[in-house]
């Protein structure tokens, strides 16, 4: 198929040629274009495999996955396949079907020594965690929480404040223990996740973050939590606006909004 040469000429995962190929293809949705990527799964070249599972883990997406069926069991055997970036594929893979099937086979990579491998775990688990969300991809995704790559906690964080709806005293304590992360995007996920859950303990952060260079994130876990002790530091940064983007004055003015006290609490 030419697509699939074109893309195998490339050769290279960060190529932006690669990707745009990948993506021409996951539009397909006939069985005999998915038959031909799927038997390219077996190909004796990683680069090969590798790309066969990019264009998988999406194929069809915009016609609801038609091969959902025949496509969950060669991500299952591509998590075991000896080359990490297609297993870091396959987990991938398994999060874009959002199908808690792929528990079983994902759940072991949270522990890999690969941090790709450990980054696609930490993205997919909060999508394939199931409803209510199984205790032991929760636990992993807190694990996940205290990984040495910033992206990880990052979206571990990202996984157990926002993703999931699980209030438990451990999934409260693991989000408290990362909002004076050395990365502001994992401090600011876990004061959300926080605000999200009513917990007192992203206040005081909060108003740190507040007084430093908030994102938007921390603007909006702070329209979360509504509460009026905000009030000095958000109005400080509207009158530092100047002629800011209007995305980040709509959040900023919706965050002072609800923490006004006619539309906040005053904890």
């Amino acid at each position: 198929m030419e697509l699939l040469n074109r893309a195998l000429a490339v050769g290279d995962p960060e190529d932006d040629r690669w990707w745009r190929t990948v993506t021409e293809l996951q539009r397909r949705t006939e069985r005999e274009t998915f038959d031909a990527v799927a038997a390219l799964t077996n190909s004796p070249d990683a680069t090969t495999r590798l790309l066969a599972v990019d264009i998988l883990s999406q194929y069809g997406y915009a016609h609801d996955k038609p091969f959902l069926e025949d496509a969950l069991p060669l991500f299952a055997a591509a998590c075991r396949d000896p080359d990490p970036r297609v297993v870091a594929s396959a987990i991938g893979g398994f999060g874009h079907h959002y199908d808690p099937r792929g528990l079983p086979a994902v759940l072991p990579h949270a522990e890999s020594p690969d941090r790709g491998i450990r980054f696609a775990a930490a993205v997919a688990l909060a999508t394939i965690a199931g409803e209510p969300p199984a205790p032991e991809a929760v636990a992993a995704l807190v694990r996940l929480s205290t990984d040495t790559e910033d992206m990880v906690r990052d979206w571990a964080v990202f996984g157990l404040g926002t993703q999931l709806d699980v209030d438990t005293p451990a999934v409260r304590d693991a989000l408290a223990a990362r909002l004076t992360d050395a990365d502001p995007e994992t401090a600011a996920e876990a004061a959300m996740g926080l605000a999200r859950r009513g917990d007192p303990r992203a206040v005081p952060a909060l108003h740190t973050m507040l007084a430093r260079d908030p994102n938007t994130l921390t603007l909006e876990a702070a329209t979360v939590l509504g509460s009026p002790q905000f009030l000095p530091a958000l109005r400080a940064l509207r009158d530092d606006a100047g002629a800011a983007e209007t995305w980040y004055l709509t959040t900023l003015d919706d965050a002072i909004a609800a923490c006004t006290p006619a539309h906040g609490f005053t904890s």
